[in-house]
């Protein structure tokens, strides 16, 4: 059996971090007696499944964005994904990316002082909690994003948090220059607004002129990436 899970996951298998899911650190294949010979971080796994049978199939090498409760990434090259020398490479939304717009449009920092992550920012969490923020009610980002043709707040704040991330990816493109950014997730899954803001605004903040008409494709399996690739990552390591 895979297992995939929303945490970082070393170069060992061990699970580093429980900043999603309290208490789940450590060696999971101990948890149980079913059989698990491979844990994987959920982005990995996901990446990993549409390079072997999703829309990265046909690429040399793209970049995977998961966009959901969280924002995560990875780089496929050949079909292997690149876990960085510590299992920490997928980190794309969890450093300092920016300020948050208040509604007022002054630009706002964290009460520490530092800025806000890309998560923050860009993801489904934070488009709910901007959307409340602003007198908006919701409670997931489904239900803003399906208020998008007829109430102006949903719309100001999906485009909003598209455009953000748009940022946060054309950074991506920008370092690694991959053949292809394919988008998946919660989130990054669905067609409208959020991916239209975001591929435009991507378009717009990738700097070189080659790069710039890269294909960019939502995932080819949906929600189910991460399964789908915890079992085959299980398959080739028995």
């Amino acid at each position: 059996m895979g297992v995939s899970v929303p945490e970082l996951v070393d170069l060992d298998g061990l699970v580093v971090t429980d900043v999603v899911v309290p208490g789940l650190t450590g060696n999971l294949r101990e948890w149980t007696d079913i059989g698990v010979v491979r844990v994987e971080s959920d982005v990995r796994a996901a990446a990993l499944a549409e390079g072997r049978v999703g829309a990265g199939r046909v690429f040399p090498s793209f970049a995977y964005v998961s966009i959901g409760t969280g924002i995560s990434s990875a780089f496929v090259q050949d079909g292997v994904v690149w876990p960085g020398a510590h299992g920490a490479a997928i980190l794309l939304g969890s450093g300092p990316f920016g300020p948050r717009l208040h509604p007022d449009g002054r630009l706002l920092l964290r009460p520490d002082g530092r800025s806000y992550s890309l998560e923050e920012l860009a993801s489904g969490k934070a488009l709910v909690a901007e959307y409340r923020a602003r007198g908006g009610r919701a409670e997931s980002a489904r239900e803003v994003l399906d208020r998008y043709a007829y109430d102006r707040l949903a719309a100001r704040v999906v485009a909003q948090a598209g455009a953000i991330a748009g940022q946060g990816v054309a950074q991506l493109v920008n370092v690694l220059d991959p053949h292809a950014l394919i988008v998946g997730g919660g989130l990054g899954c669905v067609d409208g607004p959020y991916w239209q803001s975001l591929e435009a605004s991507a378009r717009t903040h990738i700097w070189a002129d080659a790069a710039r008409r890269i294909t960019m494709l939502r995932c080819g399996l949906g929600p189910d990436a991460a399964a789908i690739g915890a079992a085959l990552a299980a398959d080739a390591g028995r």
